[in-house]
């Protein structure tokens, strides 16, 4: 519209005209062009030259990316003015160029099938998501405006376009290099990463050779391109300038405001792609490993490691979906696969096995309600499984949620356990073992329920929840879950099931790491615990402090557990902090210096010996060693600190700095200015 036009349509209202700037908002009083140059005219068949098509290219990937990041549509990959008139990118409807240097081809053949590429890409990108576990304006931006992303267009169709370019560029002579290559390999790039997004890690059958032949592709496509020389800026006047449109918005059937998104640079965009190439390969790895344990693990390091290449929200719900979907694993198992990784993967021992057992031993005239227990554990292992991949605050608020959950499936446990005849445990019995890890069952939902309690306290320091004052605590509640979860694990080492078997079986193997790392991460919690007790607020009584701890920890206090008969088991204790708090001021042998040693000592130790590196670490074994590299980083980062109780008054607490980009859990001690 111009400035002296009017628009008149039934249902719309000059007070709806108006509304926009009776609200004050510019932003969306957008329609009305203005003379500052940002309405400048766009025409499609405009010829290019090569560079500035590759130009037009390498901004049209950042745009892309900066979509996969959570950027909206309309202000990213829609901001392409080809993405709207593709159709008119036809070598029929364009005139006969007498330009060498600008052959008609470069757009009607070579534009088309990347902007058709890009397209189909976020096409078969925006399907995925939509039917993953990303949650819409929280992972990633659905609004399509009302734009088509060529959804009704066959793949093989896009595939034939992408074809057909990278043929025509392989054999015209209107074209030299470096430009050709610079074209071929962004256009090879392009059908790689539209292939590796539309086939994703589980093809159909017979397809999967073509999945790792796309990851490789994509790979030396994006080597040529990040070792090329930089592409220059189109002249003044070029079309190639007019290609975007950052205030396209103002056309599009949109809520959003306008918003113009700076690039990041084109070295940015690269590793991006790059990071979304491995990320999918990541996954293909993953699906072949079908163990739950593994799963939990890469899901835990990825949580805790924030640069890795799976936070892209398409990797996260292509893995997620790998795993579980409509209550299907990997494509093909159910209830039972789940239920018999649980206990197999945990004592050695299959889930078969362990019914058989207690419906020989049942004592009792309830019911051995094993369908339950089966349905029950099925869904919360892979609600927490899948949780590894959401975003950070998702993760921990779908863990808090599980609690309940894991403490209903030690619930049953222990019923079990209570109604097994007793006489089953003498020391006479040849089958002791079997007796064995009947009565430890509950110790498998406990050691879970454990290790989701310390994931919940370690994510409030990676999302910097906890004030100042609150950390001393979180660091003790921390010793307390590792203390209890050290007991777990070492009466599940001492059954006879798991002694009995070849030692680098990786259910024992993991056990022996587990004992490692807990130990490590307990010697540092109780020194930082002795460090930061200044931070307490001892001005205050234990009663104004006690609302604070609640609203922090109601998490854990859930009116749900008084439905249950057996309390859970390590629960905050704000009472037996103080105690600890009075002990540890009072100890006057107790050296957090030294502490902090001996934990370097033993990841050191773990290292040198590396025996139990892999496990269910699998092909991750060098990320087990990379998280155990960081601990130890972590470690050297408070050096200095006091080397008794009476010293740490003397600290100044503004020293130690808590930086999740450092270390997730563990702040390191600034140096002293003076």
């Amino acid at each position: 519209m111009n400035l002296t036009d009017c628009f008149f349509m039934d249902g719309f209202s000059m007070q709806d005209a108006m509304s926009a700037i009776e609200i004050g908002e510019p932003r969306l009083d957008s329609g009305i062009p203005t003379n500052d140059g940002t309405f400048e005219c766009f025409d499609p068949r405009a010829l290019l030259l090569p560079e500035e098509l590759v130009w037009i290219i390498d901004r049209s990937f950042a745009y892309e990316t900066e979509w996969h990041f959570g950027g909206i549509l309309a202000h990213t990959v829609l901001t392409l003015n080809y993405v709207h008139q593709i159709f008119d990118l036809d070598l029929d409807l364009m005139s006969i160029s007498s330009d060498p240097e600008r052959p008609r081809e470069l757009v009607g053949v070579v534009l088309k099938a990347f902007v058709v590429g890009l397209l189909k890409t976020c096409d078969y990108t925006w399907r995925t998501l939509q039917h993953g576990d990303m949650i819409d304006t929280e992972d990633w931006q659905s609004d399509k405006c009302d734009t088509s992303l060529l959804e009704g267009m066959q793949l093989d169709q896009a595939y034939q376009l992408l074809d057909n370019a990278l043929m025509w560029l392989q054999y015209t002579k209107c074209l030299a290099e470096p430009w050709r290559g610079a074209l071929v390999a962004r256009l090879t790039l392009r059908k790689a990463v539209l292939d590796i997004i539309a086939t994703g890690p589980m093809p159909p059958d017979g397809q999967n050779m073509r999945f790792w032949e796309s990851l490789q592709i994509a790979k030396t496509a994006l080597h040529q391109v990040m070792q090329a020389q930089p592409i220059p800026e189109p002249r003044a006047g070029s079309p190639a300038r007019r290609a975007f449109d950052p205030y396209i918005a103002r056309k599009l059937n949109t809520l959003t405001p306008i918003r113009v998104v700076p690039l990041r640079g084109t070295e940015w965009t690269w590793k991006t792609l790059d990071r979304l190439v491995s990320g999918m390969s990541e996954a293909c790895a993953l699906r072949v490993d079908m163990h739950m344990s593994t799963w939990q693990l890469v899901g835990n390091w990825y949580a805790w490691e924030p640069d890795r290449p799976l936070t892209l929200p398409v990797v996260r719900s292509v893995i997620a979906s790998i795993f579980s979907r409509d209550g299907v694993h990997f494509g093909k198992y159910t209830v039972s696969w789940t239920v018999d990784r649980f206990f197999d993967e945990s004592v050695g021992v299959s889930y078969t096995d362990i019914v058989m057992r207690v419906r020989q031993r049942w004592n009792s005239n309830n019911t051995c309600d094993f369908s339950t227990l089966a349905n029950t554990l099925d869904r919360v292992c892979s609600e927490h499984i899948v949780s590894q991949w959401y975003n950070p605050p998702r993760r921990r608020r779908m863990m808090v949620k599980s609690l309940a959950s894991w403490h209903e499936i030690y619930e049953m446990l222990s019923s079990f356990v209570a109604n097994i005849d007793s006489s089953f445990y003498s020391p006479s019995r040849q089958d002791l073992w079997e007796t064995d890890v009947l009565r430890v069952l509950p110790q498998l939902a406990l050691k879970w329920r454990l290790e989701v309690q310390k994931e919940i306290v370690l994510s409030g320091f990676q999302l910097e929840l906890y004030a100042a004052q609150e950390r001393p605590f979180a660091y003790w509640y921390l010793s307390e879950i590792l203390k209890a979860l050290d007991d777990c694990v070492t009466t599940l080492m001492d059954l006879p099931s798991l002694k009995s078997h070849i030692p680098e079986r990786p259910v024992y193997l993991e056990k022996v790491h587990e004992l490692v790392v807990n130990g490590v991460l307990q010697r540092m919690a109780t020194a930082l615990f002795a460090i930061t007790l200044p931070l307490v607020n001892t001005s205050a009584s234990g009663d104004r402090q006690r609302p604070g701890f609640v609203r922090r920890y109601k998490w854990a206090f859930d009116s749900v557990y008084a439905s249950f008969d057996t309390a859970p088991v390590c629960q905050p204790d704000y009472t037996a902090f103080q105690r600890a708090c009075i002990a540890m001021m009072k100890n006057t042998t107790y050296n957090p210096a030294a502490e902090l040693a001996q934990a370097k000592s033993t990841i050191e130790e773990a290292l040198s010996r590396n025996s139990s590196m892999g496990a269910w670490a699998s092909a991750w074994r060098n990320t087990r060693i990379k998280y155990m590299k960081n601990l130890q980083k972590a470690v050297d980062g408070l050096a200095g600190v006091p080397s008794s109780v009476a010293d740490i008054p003397l600290l100044d607490q503004k020293r130690l700095v808590w930086d999740p980009s450092v270390h997730p859990w563990f702040p390191h001690l600034r140096q002293n200015p003076s």
